[in-house]
């Protein structure tokens, strides 16, 4: 993809429905490679930034972004009105992280200082959250991102999102 820098002007838009097909990437082996998916939705731009430090095998990530709260928390008025569904396949030994940039206007209760990234993993029903406190919340309140760490994973598949931690699940 060519022609950035990307913006609310100019980037990929989806219709924010998780049904979406989003936008997909492949990749080689070992690529040690950084990719912006320029993605949102109308009026919105909301790209995920990827950051690949290993991986073993070709595959892909897509990136399907959602314009509204995820529907498995339990508290939407302290949450995100916003997540990323993201899927993989055929990767191995991944190494990076994935950094989803989100709009202010999308927080909800708050304060978002008291955010955590949190993602839940699938298949499955398994929600994995940061740990609260501003060193280890993965959630950048000033540049509005929420970002995801992986340590030789095969799986990126997930719902990735933000919320203050009673609001998500455990």
């Amino acid at each position: 993809i060519g022609g950035a820098p990307f913006d609310v002007t100019k980037m990929v838009v989806s219709d924010g429905v998780a049904s979406n097909l989003g936008m997909r990437k492949f990749f080689a082996s070992n690529p040690a490679a950084a990719f912006t998916f320029p993605i949102g939705v109308n009026g919105k731009y909301t790209p995920a930034i990827l950051n690949i430090t290993a991986s073993s095998t070709v595959g892909y990530i897509n990136v399907i972004p959602v314009n509204s709260n995820h529907p498995a928390v339990l508290d939407p008025n302290e949450v995100l009105h916003y997540y990323w569904k993201t899927e993989s396949s055929g990767i191995t030994g991944f190494k990076g992280s994935v950094t989803y940039q989100y709009l202010a206007g999308d927080v909800a209760g708050g304060p978002e200082a008291d955010y955590v990234a949190a993602n839940l993993m699938l298949p499955g029903s398994f929600w994995s959250k940061a740990t609260t406190g501003a060193a280890t919340d993965n959630v950048d309140e000033t540049l509005h991102q929420a970002r995801f760490n992986f340590n030789g994973v095969s799986n990126l598949s997930g719902d990735y999102t933000a919320g203050l931690d009673p609001a998500l699940p455990d």
